[in-house]
């Protein structure tokens, strides 16, 4: 069962960043279906390195729109990002020590990355957007 669903609730309206939303979900439901099979650490560290790398990028093409746009709140989103990518290098450390990550961790990990971050943060960049017509 998927740790967390796409809601149009989560949609900004610039479709690449939507699009790239979608892709994000996805690849965070793979790996939690990966922590509750028991999967073997080098699938798990694989998805957690796509999802790292995965994430980077899509900090990037937000990041860039912002810039572009002159979103005043540009350097404290960048610091969002730069803590959410911290975060899940830490989450990548754990796994190979003896206490790793549990499903209850990654799933409020992951609840407060969709209702905080995209769902107020990133909101928050669209409906500047929305206010200038560009989008």
């Amino acid at each position: 069962m998927p740790i967390i669903q796409w809601q149009e609730s989560y949609a900004t309206g610039i479709q690449i960043i939507d699009d790239q939303h979608r892709q994000l979900f996805q690849t965070i439901n793979e790996l939690f279906d990966l922590i509750q099979t028991d999967a073997a650490l080098p699938q798990i560290l694989g998805n957690l390195d796509f999802l790292l790398a995965y994430a980077v990028n899509h900090f990037q093409t937000e990041e860039s729109f912002m810039a572009e746009s002159g979103y005043p709140d540009l350097s404290e989103h960048h610091d969002e990002h730069r803590r959410l990518v911290e975060r899940i290098h830490t989450i990548r450390a754990r796994f190979s020590t003896p206490e790793p990550p549990t499903p209850l961790e990654l799933s409020r990990m992951v609840s407060e990355w969709t209702s905080h971050h995209i769902g107020e943060v990133d909101m928050g960049y669209a409906s500047f957007l929305k206010r200038r017509g560009e989008a």
